[in-house]
């Protein structure tokens, strides 16, 4: 088993936020970032896309979307 970087704490506290107060786009981006982190890839792959239908033209949300 690989090498776990992500923080579990802070993914909690990133849903939180989201929830709390939408859209959350900085911490959707670092929501994307524990995912990948951890090698979820599939719950990466679905905030990328959730992340870019709400921030179209957010030049960040285009390359996580694009590094896919």
């Amino acid at each position: 088993m690989g090498t776990r970087y992500g923080d579990i704490s802070l993914i909690n506290s990133l849903f939180e936020d989201i929830s709390q107060n939408p859209p959350a786009i900085e911490a959707r981006k670092l929501l994307i970032e524990q995912h990948v982190s951890f090698g979820w890839d599939d719950a990466a792959s679905d905030q990328r896309a959730e992340l870019l239908q709400l921030a179209p033209h957010d030049a960040e949300a285009q390359r996580l979307h694009a590094a896919e």
